[in-house]
């Protein structure tokens, strides 16, 4: 279950050994960047303090947020602003206020990237054919408060409006459902790389982190690019690493970030 869930509160669990502050705000500089370039505008750089667990730097970018946000501020980033209050403050109060902020901010950037398909309001913004714009409106209030007798919904050509509505918020929402569930799975898939299977007893050999085993993770950790997993499981093998949990988490296909368990262990102290 543990390998295919799509639901981030099963892996975010309080059991989870691993569960201390860093990998909680990996985890949440994660969800961040899939959703938007951090926090735009005045305050850039928001997922890189998470990952380097710069709480005091996070709390000063949070003091800066106003009380009231712009209404004309992307959802994305309204998102991500909210984040950085709700982490602040989390990660003064323990892990388990954490834990519980990490997983509002990721339904939050499921949220947002549902608000990236279409305008908040789809039925007034769904493009219909010329002819049908004269029936938009009263379309729009046959689906609020039903349809009356003098409606224009009665017409056949308010008919057809109606159906090819009723059709373009059928589509609205199934897409809307399909990238709820592929941004779900994603964030799991961050999460495993994170903080590992739960009942793997890895006893990393402080041997196997030799300079170029830890130049390759490190190189990779600064430049946020992880295609060289496989290089760095050739370090770690000919270093004498035998560990499978390490040497296939390293040669898998699944995605790899900040925060990833091996890499963490490989540095020993990650870049802060």
């Amino acid at each position: 279950m543990w390998e295919q869930t799509a639901n981030l509160g099963d892996l975010l669990g309080p059991a989870h050994p691993r569960h201390v502050l860093r990998p909680l705000l990996a985890l949440a500089a994660g969800c961040l960047r899939r959703v938007s370039a951090g926090l735009a505008g005045p305050f850039p750089g928001v997922p890189d303090l998470l990952e380097r667990g710069d709480v005091a730097a996070l709390d000063r970018v949070a003091a800066l947020l106003p009380a009231d946000l712009p209404e004309t501020t992307d959802r994305r980033d309204l998102a991500a602003a909210g984040a950085v209050r709700l982490l602040a403050a989390a990660a003064r109060a323990g892990t388990d206020r954490l834990r519980a902020a990490v997983g509002h901010l990721a339904r939050g950037c499921r949220e947002a990237e549902q608000l990236r398909l279409t305008p908040d309001r789809p039925l007034t913004s769904f493009p219909l054919p010329a002819h049908l714009e004269p029936y938009r409106a009263g379309v729009v209030n046959a689906f609020r408060f039903g349809p009356h007798g003098g409606d224009p919904y009665f017409s056949p050509a308010g008919r057809e409006a109606y159906q090819h509505l009723t059709r373009a918020s059928a589509d609205y929402q199934r897409e809307q459902a399909r990238v709820s569930e592929a941004e779900a799975t994603a964030q799991c898939d961050l999460a495993r790389d994170i903080f590992g299977y739960p009942d793997a007893a890895v006893r990393f050999d402080p041997d196997w982190r030799t300079s170029t085993a830890a130049a390759v993770a490190r190189g990779m950790w600064e430049a946020a690019d992880f295609s060289g997993m496989p290089i760095l499981a050739d370090a770690l093998q000919d270093a004498g690493c035998d560990d499978p949990e390490v040497l296939g988490h390293c040669r898998s296909e699944a995605p790899h970030a900040r925060g990833c368990w091996v890499v963490d262990l490989v540095l020993d102290t990650p870049p802060g």
